[in-house]
């Protein structure tokens, strides 16, 4: 969004927040036995710039809002690499933040150290209304786990200069159009009589060297009508990778793990990738690979990488037989932590953060399109955010019991094939057993 500065409309919007978020935390705060009386010191710990928060927090309108309400905030910034593990020993020890920004692939881990909003505080119909659906993904049967906050969908960013000089006009839409007589392999592709592959249109079929190559995957089997995991009415999440009595799971899956895993085989003509190439980041700021499958909040950082790189954004490629377009995407929710100083605080600060009216001058500052439907609705002049913001109401996620073991499964998968140690069912079997393992591992 092109706001500038504070306006009268963004203070009264605010301010009539203000009086709302008390009226609906005053049941939860009930509920919680927590006084909503005083100030309330609300600290929250996430993966993002501390210097991006204080600033929004700087804001006129944001001050403004949160003294209204009788909280202060404090941002403190947390690895992402020691985010978990940080959060671990600060609650062991009683010193933890009140809040945590959680993304929807670490819902499941959080689960048991978060306090849930009850849905007669904000309710499941009022939750969807407002939110992208991935953010339902903090839905549980008796509560919200986390308000969403930061939405940062997948997209493709495209060389401009490889594919003008082939002579494609327009970056592919279905993943068809990537080995099509006229696409970008045919186009692009350069490979001598060794399989040394020098220039590239896209980077896919290994794992180790292709940046979200776990997300990808994701992506594929969302688009091929896979879910990977399901949730039923008691909070029980299963894999469904393979599972018989979810409809065509394992054919999808197998044709998702398949058509990703064709890309690194030499004897495929669709040839593109292998496990000796340098990160696909790295090679699309290189100026050697023509399509690179990359996060909206990764923009600044490829033109920081390579300033002459001539390169533009487009929607995710889809399935030719997917009935709706789908992408790939992350969403941070505000969670609040069992050892929160205040919940009641904690909550009025969470709802305040996930509104409309602090959604649309945090999406001005910090630059990530909103989570709010509403907000989301105004697309801007941008060409990128315009990209952005489609993306983000597209984006879609899975719950994800841990992230580093399901890594592991997911690189196996591809491994297995690639090595010809498994075809395309057995490694999807494989998974689906090992998933469901990591998985009992949450009741136990």
């Amino acid at each position: 969004m092109d706001l500038k500065g504070s306006s009268k409309f963004q203070l009264i919007v605010l301010g009539v927040l203000v009086v709302a978020v008390v009226a609906a935390v005053g049941v939860f705060a009930l509920s919680k036995s927590s006084s909503t009386s005083g100030i309330a010191n609300v600290t929250i710990w996430g993966p993002f710039p501390e210097e991006t928060f204080n600033t929004f927090f700087r804001r006129p309108e944001i001050s403004a809002a949160f003294s209204g309400s009788k909280i202060n905030i404090k941002y403190v910034e947390k690895s992402a690499n020691i985010f978990d593990q940080a959060v671990v020993e600060a609650v062991s020890s009683g010193k933890g933040p009140d809040v945590v920004l959680i993304s929807q692939d670490a819902a499941v881990q959080y689960l048991d150290k978060t306090v849930q909003i009850p849905y007669k505080s904000f309710s499941q119909r009022s939750f969807k209304d407002s939110f992208i659906q991935e953010s339902e993904l903090f839905l549980q049967p008796d509560g919200i786990e986390a308000l969403p906050f930061v939405v940062d969908p997948m997209v493709m960013y495209w060389n401009r200069t490889l594919l003008t000089n082939a002579g494609i006009p327009n970056p592919p839409t279905l993943w068809t159009q990537l080995y099509t007589p006229d696409g970008v392999i045919a186009k692009i592709n350069k490979v001598d009589v060794n399989h040394n592959i020098l220039k590239t249109g896209v980077a896919l079929g290994t794992y180790t060297n292709i940046s979200h190559a776990k997300d990808i995957i994701s992506l594929l089997m969302f688009q091929a009508g896979n879910p990977i995991v399901s949730m039923d009415s008691n909070g029980s999440i299963k894999s469904v990778l393979a599972t018989a009595n979810v409809i065509d799971a394992q054919s999808s899956a197998n044709a998702a793990i398949s058509f990703y895993t064709q890309f690194a085989d030499p004897s495929k003509t669709r040839y593109s990738w292998n496990s000796s190439l340098p990160l696909s980041r790295d090679a699309f700021t290189a100026g050697d690979l023509a399509l690179y499958f990359g996060y909206a909040s990764e923009l600044n950082n490829l033109y920081a990488r390579n300033p002459n790189l001539n390169f533009d954004v487009a929607p995710m490629p889809q399935s030719q037989s997917s009935v709706a377009n789908i992408t790939y995407g992350k969403v941070y929710g505000l969670a609040i932590l069992k050892n929160a100083s205040s919940v009641a605080g904690a909550a009025k600060a969470t709802m305040l953060l996930s509104s409309s009216g602090v959604q649309s001058i945090w999406s001005e500052m910090s630059g990530y399109t909103p989570v709010t439907r509403d907000l989301l609705a105004q697309k801007p002049e941008s060409p990128f955010m315009s990209v952005f913001y489609t993306a983000s109401l597209q984006s879609r996620g899975w719950l994800d019991p841990n992230r580093s073991a399901t890594g592991v499964i997911f690189g196996d998968m591809v491994g297995s094939i690639l090595s010809g140690d498994k075809r395309p069912e057995g490694a999807v079997q494989d998974s689906q057993d090992n998933l469901a393992k990591v998985l009992n591992t949450l009741s136990n």
